[in-house]
């Protein structure tokens, strides 16, 4: 995964766009308003973690039948995981609503 850090620099970016329960971003991504193309970000964004998934299922079916992860290998994967975890809290910052009335 050679672009792992420009992956989670911008999931973390969408992330802090959204946090805080910024409900004025949380709305611009869903309408997207003054747009001609629009794009479901939460659904693109789970496609993507699912890529993810499936390269980690990749893995670990690469080296269960071996007795040692090669250095490249256990690199690859703690990228993949990092990726993973960052896409994961992006997800959560989209989707939290404020309960402020």
């Amino acid at each position: 995964m050679p672009d792992k850090d420009v992956t989670c620099d911008l999931f973390r970016f969408l992330q802090l766009l959204c946090e805080g329960h910024n409900s004025d971003f949380q709305n611009y991504l869903r309408t997207q308003t003054g747009n001609n193309t629009t794009v479901n970000i939460i659904i693109t964004t789970v496609d993507y973690l699912l890529r993810v998934q499936e390269s980690i299922s990749d893995f670990y079916w690469f080296y269960s039948g071996k007795d040692v992860i090669d250095a490249h290998g256990q690199q690859n994967f703690s990228k993949a995981i990092e990726v993973a975890k960052q896409v994961f809290n992006s997800l959560t910052e989209y989707i939290q609503v404020s309960n402020v009335l």
